[in-house]
């Protein structure tokens, strides 16, 4: 089987636009497999679908007679997704043969088989191994692979986010922005920029937000016909709601083309709902929609982003218990991000103690 056959095969499997699904495997810079199908699996998929679609995948692919120069980029895909599945164990099974010759394979190997195994790694809590692969990863492709190399920035940055480290959090985002801006990797450089304006929203820079996300709409505006452009739309509508502009929030909520089955722009939009109805004082409106959240959420960063809001809207109902409990539950997370600010820059310095990287 020819790799264009695989690579057709693969593509129909993951979604049913199967036109669609080829041209976008094959605008990616980098042109890998793992890349290309990790890139539908989460952007042209919602959860659930890409759970069940990864799962017959995996079988799909476990039994393809494939040419020696597949067989890794092949494994590579079946880590994608079983790390798709949260089967972290066999992921991880199927990448250390990989990790153990990686220094001897191509750039369009490494690059892949680094995302992976620093996703894997910090899936299963192991933010020193995830590191250790994300710095080897950057240390092996050099100046190769632009678009690899600012996958692993930004998978970095999501680290230091989730950690609260927030300046060194919007560095590397910047960087990631920086090369899938020059490299004209668009569905990411829209991620990229509505990952650091929510950076810049958290440390309370919110009308710097709205002017970054508009001067970067401005630069780009052939780009704006890609998926990806609604959830950097919704991250531009937070900005403006948090930064007292209601109507402009809601303007450009209403311009969102909404794909119900994408978790994280269904999670973003309904935040940025709850803040418009606090603005309007539908306090009850607003405490439906961050209950729901909190039910969704499961990372500390997300709680802090919904317990403030949620805190607010019960006092403003006179729940003053309430608003209390969940004022000292935002101070207790934000106590242990403190911790992991310095355990994640602890780590990282010895880190790159060991790993040579530019």
């Amino acid at each position: 089987m020819e790799p264009a056959e695989v690579t057709q095969q693969l593509a129909q499997l993951m979604i049913t636009r199967t036109a669609a699904a080829i041209e976008l495997l094959e605008s990616l810079p980098e042109g890998t497999i793992a890349e290309g199908i990790g890139e539908l699996i989460r952007c042209r998929q919602g959860l659930m679908t890409a759970q069940i679609r990864a799962a017959e995948v995996e079988q799909r692919l476990a039994k393809l007679d494939l040419p020696a120069e597949w067989l890794i980029r092949r494994d590579l895909v079946r880590v994608t997704a079983a790390h798709i599945i949260r089967d972290f164990d066999l992921a991880e099974r199927l990448l250390l043969p990989i990790l153990d010759r990686l220094a001897t394979f191509p750039a369009d190997i490494v690059g892949p088989a680094a995302v992976l195994a620093g996703r894997v790694y910090a899936a299963k809590g192991d933010l020193k191994s995830a590191l250790i692969w994300y710095y080897s990863g950057l240390g092996m492709i050099g100046d190769q692979l632009p678009g690899i190399r600012a996958s692993i920035l930004n998978n970095i940055a999501c680290e230091h986010a989730g950690a609260g480290s927030n300046s060194v959090a919007a560095e590397l985002f910047q960087r990631a922005l920086d090369i899938y801006t020059r490299e004209k990797v668009w569905p990411k450089a829209l991620m990229a920029a509505a990952n650091l304006s929510d950076i810049m929203i958290e440390d309370g820079r919110a009308a710097e937000a709205v002017t970054f996300l508009l001067g970067w709409e401005r630069a780009h505006p052939e780009v704006f016909h890609l998926p990806e452009a609604n959830f950097f739309l919704a991250a531009l509508s937070m900005a403006h709601v948090r930064s007292g502009s209601v109507e402009a929030s809601k303007a450009r909520l209403a311009s969102i083309k909404v794909n119900k089955t994408d978790m994280d722009q269904r999670i973003l939009i309904m935040l940025v709902n709850a803040y418009i109805a606090i603005a309007e004082e539908r306090h009850t409106d607003a405490l439906e929609l961050l209950l729901a959240l909190r039910e969704e959420t499961h990372h500390e960063r997300g709680l802090m982003a919904i317990l403030e809001p949620l805190s607010d809207v019960y006092a403003a109902i006179g729940n003053f218990k309430l608003a209390y409990d969940c004022a000292v539950e935002r101070r207790a997370i934000l106590a242990r991000m403190k911790k992991a600010i310095r355990d994640i820059s602890n780590i990282e310095v010895e880190v790159r103690r060991q790993v040579r990287v530019k």
